[in-house]
């Protein structure tokens, strides 16, 4: 073991200091000694996206550093975190993580557009229809019928989707479409919001009949093995896998944001008042919306439901910025 020299102990005592600073990742003490170069990009602080005040902004994950990135909702990170997707005036557009290059992919969109796991393709909706398009703005071809909440596979080459082709049922149904339009096929009647989990082996969705509020189930990717996970009374909605597929948070509409296992074990809440879970890359955080007196803002929560606090006020929609 080296010897603990002063300039050591000094090394040492700043990374432990830095590593109590919430929203911050630091390289180990050893590889800082070293002056590893590639550690060093390792001190970055994790970053969220959100909407607020004349559009789109970034901050650090503990609420420093603003900056506004320019107008738009829905941002939406590529998984390399190099560029954020986002509607503005009705049209999906594309910027880099610095807010410069804004171009406009689509002409036409009304539902947030959502990366493919390659970062080459968008879906996006329109006018109750699915939509795809290179991140470029070519090649855009749709899914013709009434359709919303794209969902893709971890390797990107299916989709899963809540189908209103059914006029019976107002409630929709999970479908799921190879990406090149092929394979069409239902797995779950009476379902919506899918969300694949990280391994693409299961999808957890929103479940609900005519009757009663919806519930949180999951199944496996080919439709069998259902299990109901959350049914809390009210209306559970939003469901959202850990990075780890262990966990999932959801929103119960009278009860605000809880986790709970894949299993359905270990429900506990993590917050009062809030919606729409969405995990950090590391797992050890959910940002999520929450209304107050002066409007929705933006918090951040431990799953345990510890260290509990807002992050952005006047502000929606936070999506957490990939690792890289």
């Amino acid at each position: 073991m080296p010897a603990l020299t002063p300039a050591r102990a000094a090394s040492v005592a700043t990374t432990i200091a830095l590593a109590l600073v919430p929203g911050l990742s630091v390289a180990a003490p050893a590889a800082a000694a070293r002056g590893d170069a590639a550690a060093a990009t390792h001190w970055q602080p994790r970053q969220i996206a959100y909407e607020g005040r004349h559009g789109i902004w970034v901050m650090n994950a503990n609420g420093t550093h603003k900056r506004h990135l320019g107008r738009g909702r829905a941002p939406a990170w590529s998984p390399d975190g190099r560029k954020i997707a986002y509607l503005r005036h009705g049209a999906v557009w594309v910027m880099r993580a610095d807010g410069s290059r804004a171009h406009r992919v689509a002409k036409r969109a009304d539902e947030a557009p959502r990366w493919s796991s390659d970062g080459h393709l968008l879906a996006y909706g329109y006018r109750g229809c699915i939509w795809l398009i290179h991140a470029d703005g070519s090649d855009r071809r749709g899914f013709r019928e009434p359709a919303a909440d794209p969902g893709w596979s971890p390797r990107g080459h299916k989709i899963a989707y809540t189908s209103y082709l059914d006029e019976d049922n107002a409630n929709g149904d999970v479908w799921i479409i190879h990406a090149d339009g092929t394979h069409v096929h239902r797995v779950a009647r009476h379902g919506s919001s899918p969300a694949w989990s990280p391994n693409g082996h299961r999808i957890t969705y929103e479940a609900s009949n005519w009757d009663g509020p919806s519930e949180i189930w999951v199944m496996s990717d080919d439709g069998t093995s259902k299990i109901r996970l959350a049914s809390d009374g009210g209306p559970d909605a939003d469901p959202a896998w850990a990075p780890g597929g262990g966990r999932i948070a959801y929103t119960a509409m009278y009860g605000g944001v809880w986790v709970l296992k894949a299993d359905g074990t270990g429900k506990h809440r993590a917050a009062k008042n809030g919606y729409y879970p969405a995990w950090s890359p590391s797992g050890r955080q959910i940002a999520y919306q929450a209304f107050g007196a002066h409007g929705t803002s933006v918090w951040v929560v431990r799953p345990n439901g510890t260290h509990r606090h807002r992050v952005a006020k006047s502000a929606a929609s936070p999506s957490w910025r990939p690792r890289h």
